[in-house]
């Protein structure tokens, strides 16, 4: 068993204002075990300063040379993670105090491959919308899902596919991740890294624990991929920066699927996981 515990690997691009909170929040933690790694997506010297203005041990920082695709930062991201088990957190996003301390005693007595959680949702001062608007679920308990059977909703709008064991709302056991990296050539594929984890994970591990509330802040900005794609319709400079590297990285929209709706019309699921659950680093 690896010696560290969790990974939380954080890639980023540009968006050094928000990476510090979500950083504080990952080393304010009460469990010790952890590793958070961030992977800088050719950003400015400010992203670098704020991780060395840090100075924590359990901190580490790379950065690519060249900006690439959102599939392509996380693929070396997740590769850097030495813990048992990995997530990956956005740069506007947060844990909350007593999230791995809950992880590891969920996961300790279940025995899970992979764990998906709840999210407390916040909107940045600059968000459209309710700036500072927080929604937060009242649910408790933590269940086991059929992986398979939630696929097959998912595919067919039944289900909202952040129910799936994605890494971006979950805790994926290192092997998981190996097995889908042996089998395909890499972890992530598309244009949306986080729905194709969740779909591959979720096939492997064939069931998973969920823990109904949450574990984490999905935090929501003006500078969110999801918002300047969905409900800006690709007009924000994320956006266009997001879409250029795409094309540059030749992943593209699937011809004979529908673009995206904005996120008050996705069929299934509140406004706000529509436009979080695809924020692009």
């Amino acid at each position: 068993m690896p010696d560290i515990r969790f990974s939380v690997v954080i890639p980023t691009r540009n968006r050094h204002t928000t990476l510090i909170h979500a950083l504080r929040t990952c080393l304010a933690q009460s469990f010790d075990s952890f590793e958070v790694i961030v992977c800088d997506n050719c950003s400015s010297a400010e992203t670098r300063s704020v991780v060395e203005s840090l100075a924590h041990p359990r901190l580490a920082y790379v950065r690519s040379d060249k900006p690439l695709a959102m599939t392509d930062n996380w693929e070396p991201a997740v590769s850097q993670a030495q813990g048992e088990y990995v997530t990956v957190l956005g740069d506007d996003d947060g844990l909350l105090l007593r999230t791995l301390e809950v992880a590891d005693r969920i996961l300790a007595r279940t025995n899970a491959r992979a764990l998906r959680w709840g999210l407390v949702f916040y909107l940045w001062p600059n968000a459209a919308g309710v700036p500072n608007g927080l929604h937060i679920p009242m649910r408790k308990g933590v269940v086991t899902r059929c992986a398979h059977s939630l696929i097959g909703a998912v595919a067919n709008s039944r289900e909202v596919y952040d129910e799936l064991p994605m890494i971006y709302n979950s805790f994926v056991h290192r092997d998981v991740i190996d097995a889908v990296r042996r089998k395909v050539g890499r972890v992530f594929l598309g244009t949306s890294p986080d729905v194709s984890s969740g779909l591959a994970f979720g096939y492997l591990v064939k069931e998973y624990a969920a823990v109904l509330g949450p574990l984490a802040i999905r935090g929501i900005s003006a500078a969110s991929n999801g918002v300047g794609t969905i409900n800006l319709q690709g007009k924000t400079d994320s956006a266009r920066d997001f879409q250029t590297l795409n094309d540059a990285a030749g992943l593209r929209w699937h011809a004979e699927v529908p673009p995206p709706a904005p996120s008050g019309q996705h069929s299934g699921g509140c406004v706000l996981s529509g436009q979080g659950s695809t924020l692009p680093r």
